[in-house]
């Protein structure tokens, strides 16, 4: 956890850092990262694990292609 004065959160940095490239399949709660605060006047940073808020399948050629294009098969909707 981190404690201390509300102040030394105004000047805080702060940055998400991979484990590794994000690639399908994700499964929920799988921690992907850490998040890494450095509060004023402290030279390590707090570090948080950031995890998946949802699960994300692989998708086949066809469901990347459309994907990538923005076109959705419902006819827009």
């Amino acid at each position: 956890s981190v404690a201390g004065q509300a102040s030394a959160f105004d000047t805080a940095k702060s940055e998400i850092v991979l484990s590794e490239p994000l690639i399908a399949p994700i499964q929920e709660g799988q921690v992907i990262g850490s998040l890494a605060v450095t509060l004023d006047g402290r030279s390590d940073p707090v570090l948080v694990p950031v995890k998946a808020a949802s699960s994300v399948e692989k998708l086949g050629f066809l469901d990347r292609a459309i994907a990538g294009l923005g076109i959705k098969l419902d006819g827009g909707n």
